[in-house]
């Protein structure tokens, strides 16, 4: 990942958080959209531009679950480190806002975490997923992306000619046509 693609991936999570999610209550939104904020925050003092074993280490980010290997840094058993992976930080990260109390064995603990966390991670993952590759979040229509850019979609996060596709998760996928084609209930996997 280069520079261009964080700011990116940044730029569309917390968009995501403001207008993608469909949250009707504001004192929901700024929760969630305060929580991605202050993750990009948590990212960028704590891994970005940082010496070792994190020197260069967004550059080989790769995806949510791919970060490739630093090409010299080694651990203390010899083998080769790549640094943190987004989803290992993002989950640590919004673990720290659960108000639950024990861990997953924990009901309360759960239910923010449903409520919650589901909702500030989908934030970052749909962002990252969005930019890096295709491997796709469910669970979005094309409205949530019209009304997360109601200028028009940029080319990088699925406007201009990119074709979608509609309809079942399972199967083969038909490509239906451009975002603003779509109907704003049209399921789309981003």
């Amino acid at each position: 990942m280069d520079k261009q693609n964080y700011e990116r991936w940044k730029e569309f999570a917390i968009k995501m958080a403001d207008r993608g999610l469909g949250l009707r209550l504001s004192k929901s939104r700024d929760f969630v959209r305060e929580c991605v904020v202050e993750f990009f925050e948590h990212l960028e003092s704590d891994y970005i531009g940082l010496e070792y074993p994190y020197d260069g280490w967004l550059d080989r980010v790769m995806g949510w679950c791919n970060t490739d290997y630093h090409p010299t840094h080694r651990d203390l058993y010899g083998h080769r480190e790549s640094g943190g992976l987004i989803c290992d930080i993002a989950n640590e990260f919004v673990d720290g806002f659960n108000t639950g109390g024990g861990y997953d064995e924990d009901s309360e603990y759960q239910r923010w975490d449903e409520l919650w966390g589901s909702r500030i991670q989908c934030c970052l993952r749909a962002g990252m997923d969005v930019v890096c590759d295709d491997s796709g979040v469910i669970g979005f229509s094309a409205g949530d992306l019209k009304r997360m850019y109601p200028d028009g979609v940029p080319g990088w996060a699925g406007g201009g000619d990119k074709r979608w596709s509609e309809g079942p998760l399972h199967g083969p996928y038909e490509l239906n046509g451009t975002l603003a084609e779509m109907a704003d209930d049209a399921p789309i996997l981003l």
